[in-house]
């Protein structure tokens, strides 16, 4: 798997001093360190460049995960809403829409099929996917500049998608029903990052393929457990990539040279 890795290039001196036994003959001559102004100051600059523009994307990526959470809470404040079981679930009146994120329920009153759609969402927040989805687009964050974050995140969404639908099909509707259901509302829809969406077209298609294959809540789960020590790597060997120090040997400097009649 391929890591994009940015160090920070800093030099270090390692002095080497030559003692030898010496007579009267010969001449002893400090020669002074041998430097490479030139040199460190163009690694500097450009290693610092490439510093200060990861720090500055990054910025943009928590600058677009904090816009997005502004814009949940405005949501929030404009509409109203009731509680049932500790569960707020607030009215999106002529909205088309349902979605969920931590202990908000976010649903249009008008929308046909008000218990499956409640009852996916509800298993979004029993299992705390906003927690993960959250984690996740702050891995992505910090690691904006590897590939393999963007496949991940979109996994764990479909994963997540499953999993509530599998509550829905369980219980509410046979799955064939249920998948008619979900293609003819997800048309023309806007997806949320930080939210859990019923109607989340981007994901439509795997989804249905998984409902077809069967596949157990436990063992999407397990995939799910696979996936944490990728992130954890990557999480360490990005912050190893910012955090190198190079040493440089000297041989030259401060050293003692003999020159002999």
């Amino acid at each position: 798997m391929p890591f994009f890795k940015v160090g920070i290039w800093s030099k270090e001196v390692i002095n080497v001093v030559e003692n030898t036994a010496y007579t009267q003959q010969e001449i002893t001559t400090n020669v002074t360190m041998i430097q490479h102004p030139q040199i460190v100051e163009s690694a500097f600059t450009l290693n610092s460049f490439i510093f200060t523009a990861y720090l500055v994307v990054t910025l943009l990526f928590i600058f677009r995960l904090t816009k997005g959470f502004i814009s949940i809470m405005k949501i929030k404040g404009l509409n109203e809403y009731g509680i049932k079981n500790g569960i707020r679930i607030m009215h999106l009146e002529k909205s088309n829409a349902a979605f969920s994120f931590f202990n908000l329920l976010f649903i249009d009153p008008e929308l046909e099929n008000q218990s499956t759609i409640r009852k996916h969402e509800m298993a979004h927040i029993k299992q705390g996917h906003s927690f993960d989805i959250l984690f996740y687009e702050l891995i992505g964050a910090i690691n904006w500049f590897n590939p393999v974050v963007y496949l991940l995140k979109k996994d764990i969404k479909l994963i997540h998608e499953y999993l509530a639908d599998l509550e829905v099909t369980d219980s509410e509707m046979k799955k064939y029903d249920y998948a008619m259901f979900l293609i003819k509302r997800s048309i023309n829809l806007q997806n949320l990052t930080l939210t859990n969406q019923i109607f989340n077209s981007s994901l439509l298609k795997k989804r249905i393929s998984m409902l077809n294959q069967n596949k157990t809540a436990g063992w999407v789960k397990l995939k799910m457990l696979f996936v944490l020590p990728i992130i954890f790597g990557m999480l360490g060997l990005s912050t190893m990539a910012f955090t190198k120090t190079y040493g440089v040997l000297d041989l030259y400097s401060n050293a003692i040279i003999k020159q002999g009649k």
